[in-house]
C-alpha cells in the first residue's frame, strides 16, 4: 500500500470515528433528558410528602444517587476533548483556526506527503481515544439510569400513596 492509498484509508477511517463520535453525542441526550425529567419528578413529588419511614429514604437516596451519576456520566460524553493533538496539524480545527486563510493555504502546500499521512495517523488514534471514552460513559450512563428505574417506581408510590 503506497503512501497515498493509506491516507485515503485513515481519512474514511476518520470519517468513521467522527460519525461514531457525533452518535455518542446525540444518544446521550436523550438520557440526559429523562434523567433530569425523573430526577425532577421525583423531588417534586418528595417536596409535598407528608410521611416517609426510614426505609423510603433508601429508595430515595439509590434513585437519586443513579440519577445523578446517570447525569454525571452525560456530562462527560458531552464534554469536548481538545487536548492531544499535534500542534502542527493541518486537521486539527483549533490548529486550522490559528493561522489566516493564506497561512493555511501555505502550510498545506508546503506539507509533505508523509508529514500529511502523520498527521492523519495521529489525528485517527486521538479520536479513536475520544470514541472509546464517550462510549465507555455512554455505558455507564445507560446503565445507572437502568438500575434506577425500580427505585424511582417505588419512590413514586411512596410518594404518591404519602400526598
Amino acid at each position: 500500500m503506497n503512501t497515498r492509498e493509506k491516507i485515503d484509508l485513515l481519512d474514511r477511517t476518520l470519517h468513521k470515528i467522527s460519525g461514531s463520535i457525533a452518535t455518542a453525542d446525540h444518544k446521550v441526550t436523550h438520557l440526559f433528558t429523562v434523567s433530569t425529567a425523573m430526577l425532577g419528578f421525583e423531588i417534586t413529588i418528595l417536596a409535598k410528602a407528608r410521611f416517609l419511614v426510614w426505609y423510603d429514604w433508601v429508595f430515595i437516596i439509590v434513585s437519586a444517587l443513579l440519577l445523578s451519576f446517570c447525569m454525571l456520566s452525560a456530562f462527560f460524553v458531552i464534554h469536548p476533548r481538545l487536548s492531544g493533538a499535534s500542534s502542527r496539524s493541518v486537521l486539527y480545527f483549533q490548529h486550522i483556526a490559528m493561522f489566516d486563510c493564506d497561512g493555511y493555504k501555505n502550510r498545506i502546500d508546503s506539507m509533505k506527503e508523509d508529514e500529511l499521512f502523520e498527521d492523519y495517523v495521529k489525528q485517527c488514534y486521538r479520536n479513536a481515544e475520544i470514541a472509546r471514552d464517550k462510549f465507555a460513559w455512554l455505558r455507564r450512563a445507560n446503565f445507572a439510569l437502568f438500575m434506577s428505574i425500580i427505585p424511582w417506581m417505588i419512590v413514586m408510590m411512596v410518594g404518591f400513596s404519602s400526598i
